[in-house]
């Protein structure tokens, strides 16, 4: 049985605040859920690729405080942010504070309202310097979610923004969480009730159910243009990488299209281009890597 597939039966469907619950449940330290800052120190991770000074806060963080739905004040309107979490150290000095919108469905997705948090955020909060605003999504390409997360722009040096999955390639929710349980079954970290590990695969497999991401034409991916490209002979054989507008990466042998991953493994491999199968399977996403790649051969001047 499933509770969270039980639970979204009918007309009482679990909807984004339900979800939002339970994100904030995982992500607060003081939770009864025995794993301590597990989950949050795996999505502190997931941000030190991009942005290196969490690291440092990463390390200093020693308690949270998670608030569900907070509401703030935008131009005589008010907007509710998913989840906030205020990172503190062992004073409770506020080291960085995180913002999530969480999108479990496509549709939900709203142009302007990750712009309009982070105004109607800002406008109360003047003084944080340290910012992460983490958009959670369906795996998709749709344009709507791109819009979304590029109109957010962001007025102070120290804000960043990450935009992750729920499920899909690279670093996702689920595989942050399915990492947590490998690690407990192979003894790295504290042993879990069964009763938890129970709530966590039953979680795992509802949003990959659930934030299955679909175009508005018929899951046939909004690819856009061609937007960057590179191609590198490997034994005979040539590899491409292709960017788009949605800032999808594709990957290709000769004119077979390839897994992305599976092509930048065999080009970083054959050119050293220093990425471990770790980053490769699971720490970078897609777009990330893809990106990187990219940046590199052109650096090297291979196009």
């Amino acid at each position: 049985m499933n509770i969270f597939e039980v639970l979204n039966r009918g007309n009482s469907r679990l909807k984004e605040p339900s979800i939002s619950a339970m994100l904030g449940y995982l992500l607060d330290t003081r939770e009864d859920h025995g794993f301590g800052s597990l989950f949050l120190d795996a999505l502190l991770a997931t941000a030190q690729q991009e942005f290196p000074e969490y690291s440092d806060i990463s390390r200093r963080t020693l308690h949270t405080e998670v608030r569900l739905e907070s509401p703030y004040s935008y131009r005589g309107a008010q907007r509710k942010i998913d989840v906030e979490i205020s990172l503190l150290d062992l004073d409770k000095n506020e080291l960085a504070r995180i913002l999530i919108e969480n999108k479990v469905r496509e549709g939900a997705a709203n142009e302007d309202q990750l712009s309009q948090y982070y105004e109607a955020f800002q406008q109360e909060n003047p003084e944080i310097r340290n910012l992460l605003v983490l958009f959670i999504t369906p795996s998709t390409n749709s344009s709507r979610l791109n819009s979304e997360f590029d109109n957010l722009k962001l007025v102070d040096p120290g804000h960043r923004k990450l935009w992750l999955t729920w499920s899909g390639d690279g670093t996702t929710i689920a595989s942050i969480l399915r990492d947590i349980l490998d690690k407990e079954a192979n003894a790295r970290v504290r042993p879990m009730n069964d009763y938890l590990k129970h709530t966590l695969k039953a979680f795992i497999l509802f949003v990959e159910g659930q934030t299955k991401g679909t175009s508005r034409s018929g899951g046939v991916p909004e690819l856009g243009g061609i937007i960057d490209q590179c191609s590198v002979t490997i034994d005979g054989v040539v590899y491409r990488l292709e960017k788009y507008e949605s800032k999808t990466i594709l990957g290709y042998r000769g004119d077979e299209k390839i897994i992305a991953k599976d092509a930048i493994r065999i080009i970083n491999t054959a050119l050293g281009l220093g990425f471990t199968e770790e980053q490769i399977r699971v720490q970078l996403n897609t777009r990330i890597l893809g990106d990187r790649v990219l940046k590199m051969l052109k650096d090297k001047g291979i196009g």
